[in-house]
């Protein structure tokens, strides 16, 4: 039996390293996703609403910790690609310590002149999560080109478990809201030691000097002249409504944003990421355009694939998963993951398939995108705000992402070497898939919660005639790739 469910397995090649890392944080984030039944009936809203608020700070401020010199690690030599780990690591010390600098003088100042206030408190904490997970992130990319998947799906599982254990201990204990915060800090940092145990035996650390680093940090300069301002527009860009939403309508209706943000969110976390890691180094190392064609081709099918019955669910019935899942107060977080549903199906997509620009060396497309897309999300909550509305606020910054993530999604194809019209006849047999078993879906307006159980029926459908087809067409591996 075991040798017949490993023919179903793919074992090697990016498959058979996507089914591994994937599998090490399906199980980490399935924690932290199960625990979420618990923990929302832990910590109010609010408490929520301010971990949103923390997580956007940290998001922010941690994306420029390296400068973005990792994102390069899977691109040059041996010897280069270590000076580039020697330096990105450097990198996030000294950020860490400006940033202590920074908060001792002027923190208070700086935060109430954005009107977060609240997270006074936490600035140590803040701090801890930055060295943290700077340093997993960097760790995490040498991992991944150095092709050692068990490592890091080691670490996915650890951070899921870490946190979750953390904020559930806290919480029973009543030690809100600060237990959400621990518990977020403690998974960005754990998997650190693995990693950096395997980096140590791998590099060669007395051939690392400085002038290596130093000609390493000038034919990549482009990291930090324009690819490290595209991540830091774009996490700000992603992280603007929750700290609009805070400004405009308080920790609660942000708690709502945030939880309808952190279920649409799980797909990515689940799935997404590691497929786009893997996809990356072997983007990276593609020995020809044809083979970046198609390995970029059967990764956005699969994506469109994995995403669509399962935020087409929460597209039909988002108020009612939520009520039965979350409790009774959480139904307008429900409301809020109805109307982003489509635009994170979107996002599923182009988020994996955004390192072709890197491989390409089109980072100033990044910059160009990531500029018009702050701006129309700053516009969309600006409405909503205006109108006194969040509703219309979540809805018109889910429109705008829908546009943005089209557009995306088009450009990375056309970096591939591909486009729409080659991918159109898959996207088309995945979406009449999802049409036939979502059907078993429908009932779930009339029969109210007991028609939740009618998803279980279409998933298993979907996925079975998914798999046969994929098995048998799409993840097919070739030669010459």
């Amino acid at each position: 039996m075991q040798q017949g469910i490993k023919a179903w397995l793919p074992t090697r090649g990016f498959t058979g390293q996507v089914a591994m890392l994937a599998g090490g944080t399906v199980v980490g984030q399935s924690v932290v996703v199960l625990a979420s039944p618990l923990l929302t009936r832990l910590y109010a809203p609010a408490d929520w609403g301010l971990l949103a608020t923390y997580t956007a700070v940290l998001s922010v401020v941690g994306v420029i910790s390296s400068l973005r010199y990792e994102q390069a690690i899977p691109l040059p030599d041996d010897e280069t690609a270590a000076h580039l780990l020697g330096l990105s690591l450097l990198l996030v010390f000294l950020t860490t310590a400006a940033l202590l600098t920074v908060c001792g003088l002027w923190g208070v100042s700086l935060l109430h002149a954005l009107h977060l206030d609240a997270l006074h408190p936490y600035l140590d904490l803040l701090l801890v999560s930055v060295i943290g997970g700077g340093v997993y992130q960097v760790l995490s990319v040498w991992a991944a080109r150095q092709q050692a998947f068990t490592h890091l799906a080691r670490t996915r599982m650890s951070q899921g478990v870490g946190q979750v254990v953390a904020q559930v201990a806290c919480g029973l204990t009543h030690v809100a809201p600060l237990g959400l915060l621990i518990g977020d800090a403690v998974g960005r940092m754990s998997g650190c030691g693995v990693l950096w145990g395997a980096a140590r035996d791998e590099v060669n650390w007395p051939r690392v000097r400085w002038r290596g680093v130093f000609t390493a940090m000038k034919r990549y300069g482009k990291f930090p002249l324009i690819t490290t301002w595209a991540g830091l527009l774009n996490i700000v860009s992603l992280q603007l409504p929750t700290l609009l939403l805070v400004g405009y309508f308080g920790m609660t209706v942000t708690g709502h944003y945030a939880l309808g943000y952190r279920v649409l969110g799980a797909p990515s976390l689940l799935i997404g990421q590691a497929i786009g890691q893997v996809f990356f180094v072997r983007a990276a190392g593609a020995a020809s355009p044809e083979a970046l064609r198609r390995l970029t081709e059967r990764t956005t099918i699969s994506l469109l694939a994995i995403g669509l019955p399962l935020y087409g669910a929460i597209f039909v019935a988002g108020p009612t998963l939520f009520t039965l899942c979350f409790g009774r107060h959480w139904g307008p977080a429900g409301v809020y993951a109805q109307s982003l549903a489509p635009w994170f199906l979107l996002w599923l997509i182009s988020s994996p398939l955004s390192g072709l620009l890197i491989v390409r060396e089109w980072q100033e497309a990044t910059l160009l995108f990531t500029l018009v897309e702050c701006g129309m999300r700053w516009v969309s909550i600006a409405i909503g705000a205006h109108a006194g509305s969040p509703l219309l606020a979540v809805r018109l910054l889910a429109g705008s992402g829908i546009i943005i993530s089209l557009v995306a999604i088009g450009w990375f194809l056309h970096a591939a070497y591909s486009g729409y019209g080659r991918i159109a006849h898959g996207a088309l047999a995945v979406l009449g898939t999802a049409v036939v078993a979502l059907l078993f879906a429908l009932p779930l307006r009339l029969l109210g919660p007991w028609g939740v159980r009618c998803l279980l029926p279409a998933w298993g459908v979907y996925y079975t005639l998914i798999l046969l087809a994929f098995r048998a067409h799409w993840w097919e591996e070739r030669d010459g790739e």
